[in-house]
C-alpha cells in the first residue's frame, strides 16, 4: 500500500529499474496487462512492456514498499 504522504515524482520510463514503486496514469486498468495501476517493478520485462505500450512517463513513490 502507498503512503498517502509520500513524495511522488514524474519519471521517464528510461530511467526505471527494478525494485522501485510505480503508479501508471492516463491508461485505465483494463488498457494495459497489469492487475493494478500502482505496483512495485520485479522484472526487466514489466519495464518493457511499459515501454512497448508507448508510456513515456510514470510517477515514482520512491517511499512506498
Amino acid at each position: 500500500m502507498t503512503n498517502p504522504n509520500a513524495p511522488e515524482y514524474v519519471v521517464s520510463v528510461d530511467q526505471l529499474r527494478v525494485g522501485v514503486f510505480i503508479r501508471i496514469e492516463g491508461f485505465s486498468w483494463f488498457t494495459h496487462p497489469f492487475v493494478f495501476r500502482s505496483f512495485k517493478l520485479k522484472s526487466q520485462e514489466q519495464i518493457q512492456t511499459i515501454k512497448d505500450l508507448g508510456i513515456s512517463q510514470v510517477i515514482c513513490i520512491p517511499d512506498s514498499t
